[in-house]
């Protein structure tokens, strides 16, 4: 049997063998999150606490469950995964775990759309200081430097439907008017397609997940490529103090939000171990020195 005759044959098969695997509340759990894909956690604790009840199934943990439907969910190339939102909100998705991903989208977008929505993870990515955010304006000037193959192109009006199609979608958020970056969900379906497209993206040093959010902070030392989600530094240096918060990969000292703030002056004094290196704390000094000031 050749190689795509085995294929065709193992995706017949696949499926069989799933719902074979599955129990009752299984199916009632997979029911209940494939119209969606992309829940909050106490929607999926939801799903899974009704699944169990209905089938008189006792529960058990979340993630045992989790980890059984995705034993079986490998079989058809998805996964159920979890993720964070930058406010620390936890989500997970139905994700598809080809590498072609992003091709998959053309289950419900056409041609003209995907290319789009390439040029659009362009644009994210390339986003100045890591920001991984653009605005509107930006996105209708760039549709000129998009090649459309076919007969069908992206007006300025199409554009803008097709971005509010996106955001409804859950592939990407749209936090304040005009400004958008990608969604928990496109972190983790677009993650194979997002790694093999941008060196430039960089792993978070704690979770070990890729970093495609303005929510991230890096290393003072621009030799230094080790980054991490503010959340994740959060917890890591939780239990340290600020004069002892230093990079785990090259020692330096951790200024924490470094947007905009790398001038010689902040450098030096975070390398003289000076107390002050968020800057939330630095524009409380600068407060009360003005009210000293006015005293």
């Amino acid at each position: 049997m050749d190689e795509d005759c085995k294929s065709s044959a193992e995706r017949q098969i696949y499926p069989q063998q799933m719902v074979a695997a599955f129990g009752d509340e299984h199916r009632l759990f997979l029911q209940a999150i494939i119209s969606r894909r992309f829940l909050e956690e106490e929607e999926l604790r939801q799903c899974h606490r009704d699944a169990c009840q209905k089938t008189d199934v006792d529960p058990g943990t979340l993630s045992d469950f989790v980890r059984s439907v995705n034993d079986k969910l490998q079989l058809i190339d998805l996964e159920l995964k979890k993720g964070k939102d930058p406010d620390g909100s936890v989500y997970y998705a139905l994700v598809n775990t080809r590498r072609d991903a992003i091709s998959q989208l053309a289950t419900g977008y056409e041609d003209h759309q995907i290319l789009f929505l390439k040029h659009l993870l362009e644009l994210l990515v390339d986003a100045p200081e890591e920001l991984y955010e653009v605005g509107s304006l930006k996105i209708l000037h760039s549709l000129k430097s998009i090649k459309f193959t076919g007969r069908k192109k992206l007006s300025e009006k199409d554009c803008e439907e097709f971005m509010n199609q996106l955001v409804a979608d859950h592939w990407i958020v749209e936090p304040t008017k005009g400004r958008y970056h990608l969604s928990v969900r496109s972190i983790l379906e677009l993650k194979p397609y997002l790694l093999e497209n941008f060196d430039e993206i960089a792993p978070c040093e704690a979770c070990k997940e890729i970093i495609v959010t303005k929510h991230s902070e890096a290393c003072a030392n621009p030799n230094c490529p080790l980054r991490m989600h503010s959340s994740c530094a959060t917890l890591r240096f939780a239990r340290v103090s600020l004069a002892n918060r230093n990079c785990p990969s090259c020692g330096e000292k951790w200024v924490g939000d470094w947007r905009g703030q790398k001038d010689d002056e902040r450098i030096a004094k975070v390398r003289q171990g000076g107390q002050k290196k968020l800057r939330g704390e630095d524009e409380e000094d600068g407060m009360q020195n003005d009210e000293e000031e006015d005293e």
